[in-house]
Parts: structure tokens; C-alpha cells; sequence
């Protein structure tokens, strides 16, 4: 039974008994439940004496909350927004500075700021060379991608280039410049054949269309009267070094 409730019981069994509840002995209750009370949230400089688990403590020589929970004061907040650097820091700290207008985080070990390099504009993208330096990333060369450099580290590289257009029967491919054909993927597909391309091809038994390795391209149909007939061929060239 909770002291409070046991309290009223009293009261209730004092009363069947005939025993005067006086004013005095009312002053004497209310002020132990007052008391009570205040321990669950009290503003001091120091720790409240035998705290009891959920007594809300605000520690006015630091400006933190706490919270009494098995045996030790745990901090409710960690953010302060004020002109001086907060006293006695624990990691993880945050702390907007007011005089300067900037947001810092206490690493254990001093305060950083986080803040955007000089220059940096929007949409920029920021890299981090270290823990504590960051930096906006330049723009790399036409056809680059982006990539990860290290575990913290961004960088341009693996140049991607695509091409496309036509090319006939007989006709080789090369790769773009500044790669080789080993490290391009060639792909062709039929746009016309001989005399028959948009017209009548009820003649035309097959057509046939591929590249090599080398970039070798073949495209024909062959005909039901006149054998083979050159044809055209659109292809699409993927380099990636």
C-alpha cells in the first residue's frame, strides 16, 4: 500500500474509532505529501538526497535535467543553446552557440562545429578528408561517375561513355576514344535491308544481324529469288574503363 493511500486509510479507520482528526494532524499529512512530492521534481545546485527511482532533478550548476533511475542520476538532455561553452561536457553533447550562431558537438574531447566548408553552395556534395575537415567535392571530367574512394572519401573515376548511331553491313566498330574495345559493350539491331527497307518485303525469307568482338558488323536478308541484300544497322556503343 502506498504511503499516500495508506495515509487516507488511516483517516477512514481513525474516524470508525471515534479519533478526532484534527487540524493540526491535517497541516502534519498534507505537508509530508508536499514534501513527497518535491523530491520528484526539484531545482538545486547539488543532488537531492536519497533520490528514489523517476525523482527529476534540474542540476542548476550545469543546466541539465536528470532522472533518478537504479542508483545514478541520468541526464534527460544534452542540448543547450546559450552564449558559453557548457560546463563539465560528456560526449555527445550539442550545443548551439548563440554569440556565434553556430551548431557544436562535444566529441569527447573538445567541441566541433559543424559547419559547411567555404564556397559550398547548394547541392554541392561535401566529402570529409578527415574527422574533423570537410570539403566540397570538384567536379570531375565529362562522362566520370561517382565513386568511393575510401570509407570516408568520395572521388571522380571510371569514365562512362556511350555513343550510338548507324552502320552498314561489312562496317566495324571502334571504341570511343581513351578506351578499348575490350572494355565496351556493342550492341546492334536491324534498321533496314537493301530495297526492301518501308516497302514490300514478302520476298524477304530472313534477316540476319550481330557483331563480333572486334566490332565486325553483319546485317543482310536473304531472299526468296535473289539471295543476300546488304542492310543497315543502328548500334549502340557502352564504354566503362
Amino acid at each position: 500500500m502506498s504511503t499516500l493511500v495508506s495515509r487516507l486509510y488511516n483517516w477512514v479507520t481513525d474516524k470508525a474509532n471515534s479519533v478526532k482528526i484534527t487540524a493540526s494532524r491535517m497541516d502534519a499529512e498534507f505537508n509530508q505529501v508536499v514534501t513527497a512530492l518535491n523530491r520528484k521534481v526539484l531545482c538545486s545546485a547539488s543532488a537531492p538526497a536519497n533520490p528514489i527511482n523517476g525523482q527529476t532533478w534540474v542540476d542548476t550548476t550545469n543546466k541539465l535535467m536528470k532522472c533518478y533511475l537504479n542508483s545514478e542520476w541520468v541526464i534527460v538532455n544534452n542540448v543547450f543553446v546559450q552564449v558559453a561553452e557548457p560546463g563539465t561536457p560528456a560526449e555527445g553533447y550539442i550545443w548551439y552557440d548563440t554569440a556565434n550562431n553556430q551548431i557544436k558537438v562535444y566529441d569527447g574531447t573538445g567541441w566541433e562545429t559543424l559547419s559547411l566548408p567555404t564556397g559550398a553552395a547548394p547541392q554541392d556534395i561535401l566529402i570529409v578528408g578527415t574527422s574533423t575537415t570537410k570539403a566540397v567535392l570538384a567536379v570531375g571530367t565529362v562522362g566520370q561517375v561517382l565513386m568511393v574512394s575510401t570509407s570516408t572519401t568520395l572521388a571522380w573515376g571510371r569514365p562512362v561513355f556511350a555513343t550510338r548511331g548507324e552502320i552498314a553491313h561489312g562496317g566495324t566498330l571502334s571504341a570511343p576514344g581513351g578506351f578499348t574495345l575490350d572494355q565496351c559493350q556493342l550492341h546492334v539491331s536491324v534498321k533496314g535491308i537493301g530495297a526492301y527497307t518501308g516497302g514490300d518485303g514478302d520476298n524477304l525469307q530472313a534477316v540476319f544481324c550481330s557483331v563480333t568482338t572486334a566490332g565486325v558488323v553483319t546485317c543482310y536478308g536473304h531472299q526468296r529469288d535473289n539471295g543476300t541484300v546488304a542492310g543497315t544497322a543502328n548500334y549502340l556503343i557502352i564504354a566503362i574503363s
